[in-house]
């Protein structure tokens, strides 16, 4: 089960980092919370857990790639 749990978290880390390119070189700055909700809505069908996990993994993943971030209502950097 451990490793089961594993592999899907890196596969979903490799996700967001997909999601996260691809919407880079259409937009200047991520969508933190329209992401997240966006592919929780494909994943589980809008659970709030989800879309909080996703955030952070978005979070996570624009940081690391110094990629502009909009979280909640403003541009971040």
């Amino acid at each position: 089960m451990e490793r089961m749990v594993g592999r899907m978290s890196f596969h979903l880390r490799e996700r967001v980092r997909r999601e996260v390119e691809q919407r880079r070189s259409k937009n200047a700055v991520i969508d933190v919370g329209d992401l997240a909700l966006r592919m929780s809505e494909e994943i589980d069908g809008e659970s709030t857990t989800a879309t909080i996990m996703l955030q952070r993994l978005i979070i996570d993943e624009c940081s690391h790639a110094g990629i502009a971030m909009r979280v909640g209502g403003s541009p971040n950097i």
